[in-house]
């Protein structure tokens, strides 16, 4: 219970009082209540830092890549997630923002595959951004010569793509010269027509958690998935699920033919080194007894591998400190 508020008093104490961060619990859902940070002010001050969520092979099961997620390291507030700090779609904020990710992604790839692990690499870059020619030099000019370097990943949203189809349509020829392929996100979103994608050159369909989430329980979405799954095939590109909570889900995603997963089925989001230490870990394999099992008639959450569950949690205690860590 809130204390009393002792007339007279100011409209000014009257919303402090009714703050939502002084309701509702440390770990409130709703990411407007929690406190916004200059975004400006992380990018001078070196605050922001790329943190990795492993990419499932469903066919190997083994850990092919990771999508790298911006985090910022606060000095009050510990590890801020992007709901508190990205922008609205056009800030000028977002072109300095894209080459952090470019610069600190290829940096962090370079020290991963230094310990032996070289996973493809997902970054998030507005299409706006993409077609300034300024940010593709740059992008191209820092991209490994190493042949063990699998290529970059850039996720745009789909209606993105189509705001302006002929000059991404020359970027992403571009760019795929590079081993630069993209990424459609969150697909199902959006309305862009089937024919109007059909002549863009992506190289993966990312369907959206929305429709993901419950899939083995719900047919409309079970429905949806096999669709995307089916159009993939298609286009001849790799489909991806995102948003993998449950073992359930998984066992669907995967008769169905998708080529690879991500979620906290897995693992979150974590630090390069908690990353590094995961993929060399042999943490999947009862995932693959699980699946290579003909007599098994389903995979059950209960064995989902206990040595990814422990770096998932080495990754998480490492921004313990912060009540908003993994707050999504």
């Amino acid at each position: 219970m809130l204390p009393p508020l002792r007339k007279p008093f100011t409209p000014s104490q009257l919303k402090d009082r009714l703050r939502c961060d002084k309701i509702l619990p440390a770990r409130a859902t709703a990411t407007t209540c929690l406190p916004q940070v200059d975004l400006s002010e992380a990018i001078e001050k070196g605050w922001l830092q790329l943190w990795y969520q492993p990419k499932i092979d469903l066919k190997k099961m083994v850990i092919c890549g990771a999508e790298a997620l911006l985090r910022i390291s606060h000095p009050e507030l510990g590890i801020v997630l992007p709901g508190q700090f990205l922008p609205k779609s056009g800030d000028p904020l977002f072109h300095p923002l894209s080459k952090f990710l470019v610069e600190t992604a290829i940096s962090d790839w370079k020290a991963m595959f230094a310990q032996g692990v070289a996973p493809e690499i997902a970054i998030n870059v507005p299409v706006s951004v993409l077609l300034d020619a300024t940010f593709v030099a740059h992008l191209r000019a820092r991209l490994p010569v190493h042949t063990s370097f699998p290529g970059l990943i850039i996720e745009v949203t789909e209606d993105e793509m189509v705001q302006d189809e002929k000059a991404f349509r020359e970027i992403a020829m571009q760019l795929k010269l590079s081993s630069v392929g993209l990424s459609i996100d969150d697909f199902g979103t959006a309305h862009a027509s089937l024919a109007r994608l059909k002549d863009l050159p992506f190289s993966e369909i990312k369907l959206d958690r929305s429709f993901v989430s419950n899939c083995s329980a719900d047919a409309n979405k079970r429905s949806i998935c096999r669709i995307v799954a089916d159009l993939a095939k298609q286009f001849k590109v790799t489909s991806c699920a995102e948003g993998v909570e449950t073992a359930e889900d998984l066992e669907v995603l995967r008769a169905m033919g998708f080529d690879a997963v991500q979620g906290y089925l897995f693992a979150k989001a974590m630090p390069r080194d908690a990353f590094v230490t995961l993929a060399q870990s042999d943490c999947l394999n009862s995932f693959k007894k699980e699946f290579s099992d003909a007599s098994s008639a389903s995979v059950h959450r209960a064995h989902r591998p206990s040595a990814l569950a422990a770096y998932s949690k080495e990754a998480a205690d490492q921004g313990a400190h912060s009540p908003l860590t993994y707050y999504l």
